[in-house]
């Protein structure tokens, strides 16, 4: 038998979560805090020394006089010490607060020069491309993409769609009734969170979305899965969107209107699947399917009062989406696609979400077409695996998060809705044309009779 050796798995590098320098920040101001709690104790404490040396004036002159001395010689360095270490405590609470906040500054500083416009960040899109000869990950980010896409996706939604590029969407369910579903197993790990993008991408139905109704292991409260799909082909665009809501005109969608027509519909499924106020539900997305999935997080808690619980998204620029910091997320990323940088900006360094960039060369196959060889879904599936199996404490934290919601060994109902864009245009009605006016008929001859008769 002849053994081989384990293939490495992808290299990465992860942002945010339980190691995020702004989390780091957020620690030296609890510092800051419990060592101005301890010195305002230090200062109580000192205070009632002193109030024992007067009330204790009198009772020390019968003491014998070395007793006296000794006694208020210890008073006095009792209170000279605790005062030290009250301004010590003072003092260092006070250079905590100013090194977080001189952080904080640079931290700012560097995220607004990265947004500038200028030559570097474009000179790296045109000197340094990656595979395929598509721009990296990182010089995209640095363009001012965020100050000029939302108004110019808005202007070509209404140049090339006119008012019926972004409109209302309704839901219909394809499948049986709730509880009636097709049976799955599901795991609540990053790679079964993101494998269900992979199933729709195999069925490959025009605006299908799928809901899934998890039943965990260990017996808890159902959790809803909705998983939405990435770009899917549509009509030309000189012809307006047509009904597939995830056609390019989705992507304006989500980048220019915040995804507000797509989370309705989300929302409208779930309601069809019987989820109620206060049901969990985790959300994922591929590319497109990203973009809605981080916009829909809010909307869903704000408007439904359900709880969103996770956000998993691969390859999606969203790093100015308003995730709720009750709500954690997990990106996955790849330093040689572009697109999850077509926002113009990086993914927030906090505590609730975790970016996690995928750092190996992506080979250029012969007829690879499309947004580029490292946007592609096995390529995230890999990163997702690669997650799952990692020691990175912020991960690690993030997981276990959705792990807890599902849990491993779940068993699933599945259930899938078809969204389509609403037509505003009033439907034709063919008036039917009155029937003709009678013809009106000649005078009668008038009768003349003769005299006499």
């Amino acid at each position: 038998m002849i053994e081989q050796c384990p293939l490495p798995g992808p290299a990465y590098t992860v942002r945010g979560g339980e190691n995020s320098i702004l989390v780091e920040f957020d620690a030296l101001e609890i510092r800051a805090v419990r060592l101005e709690s301890a010195a305002e104790t230090l200062r109580e404490t000192a205070a009632a020394l002193q109030r024992i040396r007067w009330e204790q004036a009198a009772w020390l002159r019968l003491q014998p006089a070395h007793a006296v001395e000794t006694a208020r010689t210890e008073l006095e360095r009792a209170v000279f010490q605790l005062r030290a270490c009250m301004e010590s405590a003072g003092d260092a609470a006070a250079s905590l607060r100013s090194a977080a906040q001189r952080y904080r500054d640079a931290e700012g500083r560097a995220e607004r020069l990265a947004g500038l416009p200028g030559l570097l960040p474009l000179g790296l899109v045109l000197l340094d491309p990656g595979p395929g000869g598509f721009p990296k990950l990182g010089a995209v980010e640095q363009l001012p993409l965020r100050f000029i896409d939302t108004a110019a996706l808005r202007a070509l939604a209404v140049a090339f769609g006119g008012r019926r590029a972004l409109r209302e969407i309704s839901v219909e369910r394809v499948q049986p009734p709730p509880g009636e579903g097709e049976r799955i197993e599901f795991s609540g790990s990053a790679a079964g969170l993101l494998e269900r993008s992979a199933v729709l991408l195999r069925e490959n139905d025009p605006g299908m979305v799928e809901v899934l109704r998890v039943k965990p292991g260990d017996g808890g409260p159902d959790v809803f899965v909705v998983t939405l799909p990435g770009t899917q082909p549509g009509g030309p665009v000189g012809q307006g969107a047509g009904e597939n809501p995830f056609d390019n005109y989705g992507n304006a969608e989500g980048r220019a209107a915040e995804s507000r027509f797509l989370a309705a519909a989300v929302a409208e499924a779930l309601r069809q699947a019987r989820a109620e106020a206060g049901d969990s539900v985790i959300l994922v997305g591929y590319s497109q399917g990203g973009i809605h999935a981080a916009n829909t997080a809010g909307y869903l808690r704000e408007t439904a009062g359900l709880d969103v619980r996770y956000v998993l998204t691969a390859g999606a620029p969203a790093g100015d989406a308003r995730i709720p910091p009750e709500v954690q997320a997990l990106h996955l990323e790849h330093v040689q696609d572009w697109v999850p940088g077509a926002d113009g900006t990086s993914n927030p360094d906090a505590l609730n979400r975790v970016t996690m960039t995928l750092t190996d060369d992506v080979p250029v196959l012969p007829g690879d077409n499309g947004l580029g060889p490292a946007h592609k879904l096995p390529v995230y599936l890999e990163g997702a695996a690669a997650a799952d199996a990692s020691a990175d404490p912020s991960l690690r934290a993030s997981l276990a998060g959705v792990g807890a919601v599902v849990g491993a060994g779940s068993v699933a109902t599945r259930e899938l809705y078809r969204f389509r864009r609403r037509d505003r245009r009033p439907a034709m009605q063919v008036v039917p044309k009155a029937p003709p006016a009678p013809a009106p008929r000649p005078p009668l001859p008038r009768i003349v009779r003769p005299e006499g008769d």
